[in-house]
């Protein structure tokens, strides 16, 4: 899949080569969680933030994937290592043959793989807490909006046994015994996977508006304006405005691509940035409630209390106890 792959396509070429199952399966045979390590270390990392599923023919079960399959706020990774696997998510198609990988976007449902006689796959689910509190950073608009619109791509000779070693080497520190470092091994780990699979949008995608519908390239703009401006515009009046169009069409399309409202996209990204300044910087409230510009410090625990369910300082000492 080059640089004009139409992300509502399947992907069409096939590879010769077959992977072996990685160790870790050996121990977890179709999800690796991190609920057998305790979180006493960090208890900003849980079971539900960073997983690996293991997708085969033989799975028919997928109740206990359900919350990394559905949209909430998971991104996930796919990859296709044998035979041919069958993606959908909202109502788009993807067909993977071996080598492929596919992003699926954070928000969007994926229903049950179906995998052809003899495949397998990995998928890599992990949330936005994770990827911001690891990176430090959001990823830029430019990045955002290239893996949106181009989410499936062949994986370069070589990319995708590098990938399913940094997925071994993640199964074998969430198996062995606890130390007080596992989960900082397992957060640099899961930074190494992330920025992997970046890397291919960054160097390889240019994203190119005149293929997109006009709903789309909206959407695709509100990402980067928002991400741009987010800080100190907290109005779905001042995206519209800026988009030239009213706040009702630019609901209805965010809730087409992520199945939420503009306001409710403003005030994730608020929050998740919030909880990022809370647990990654000697930040004051009241200088997070400045930078964030909220009215005052009250204004943001009120904020904060309606999206965490609890205070500011309350998130920050269960972070660092």
């Amino acid at each position: 899949m080059g640089l004009d792959a139409n992300p509502c396509m399947g992907i069409a070429e096939t590879h010769a080569w077959v992977l072996s199952p990685p160790p870790f399966v050996t121990y977890f045979p179709t999800l690796i969680e991190l609920s057998s390590i305790p979180m006493a270390h960090s208890p900003s990392i849980t079971s539900r933030q960073i997983n690996i599923i293991h997708f085969t023919d033989d799975v028919q079960d997928y109740s206990k994937f359900e919350y990394a399959l559905s949209a909430y706020s998971y991104s996930r990774f796919f990859i296709c290592t044998r035979g041919t696997i069958t993606l959908t998510a909202d109502n788009t198609t993807y067909t993977l043959h071996e080598r492929d990988a596919c992003n699926i976007f954070i928000y969007q449902n994926i229903q049950h793989p179906k995998c052809s006689p003899g495949s397998e796959g990995y998928l890599f689910v992990w949330n936005d807490v994770i990827d911001v509190s690891i990176r430090g950073h959001y990823p830029s608009p430019d990045l955002i909006k290239k893996v949106f619109f181009y989410p499936c791509f062949t994986l370069k000779e070589g990319h995708m046994e590098d990938l399913i070693q940094i997925l071994e080497l993640m199964g074998r520190v969430a198996s062995r015994p606890q130390t007080k470092y596992n989960i900082e091994i397992l957060q640099h780990i899961t930074a190494a996977m992330i920025c992997e699979v970046l890397s291919h949008y960054e160097e390889e995608v240019v994203y190119d508006p005149s293929k997109f519908t006009r709903k789309e390239v909206y959407y695709a703009d509100f990402l980067e304006l928002i991400f741009n401006h987010y800080h100190e515009e907290h109005t779905v009046d001042f995206y519209a405005r800026k988009l030239c169009i009213t706040t009702r069409y630019l609901n209805s399309i965010c809730k087409e691509y992520c199945g939420e409202t503009a306001a409710k996209s403003i005030s994730g990204l608020l929050h998740s940035t919030a909880k990022m300044y809370l647990t990654g910087s000697n930040l004051s409230i009241q200088q997070i409630a400045d930078a964030l510009h909220f009215a005052n410090p009250s204004f943001f625990s009120q904020f904060f209390r309606r999206m965490e369910g609890c205070t500011p300082s309350e998130f920050r000492s269960r972070h660092f106890r």
